[in-house]
């Protein structure tokens, strides 16, 4: 695998003023010595903000689907993947 990039979305309820539970899903793409392979990705975690800080923590898992036909494997072939993602996040307030 020489890069894996993923674009989508996410939605879910705040369980209490600073903690988000959210499912997420989208397009992803793997690019390899064979070719580059399309595919989904669902999943979902948590995100929660610091107190007094503007700085939120997320913990996410994704599961990756990648079409092998892509590159000329089987069907069969295992194309997936999946990804625990660590994240923090810096949240800026403008225009307050």
């Amino acid at each position: 695998v020489d890069t894996a990039w993923a674009v989508g979305g996410r939605a879910g309820p705040l369980i209490n003023p600073s903690t988000l539970l959210f499912v997420s899903g989208g397009w992803t793409q793997v690019d390899t010595s064979a070719g580059n392979m399309g595919g989904w990705y669902m999943g979902g975690g948590i995100e929660t903000k610091l107190p007094n800080s503007p700085l939120y923590l997320t913990l996410e898992y994704q599961h990756r689907i990648y079409d092998p036909t892509d590159i000329g494997a089987p069907a069969g072939f295992d194309a997936t993947a999946d990804v625990v993602r660590l994240g923090a996040n810096l949240k800026f307030n403008f225009g307050k």
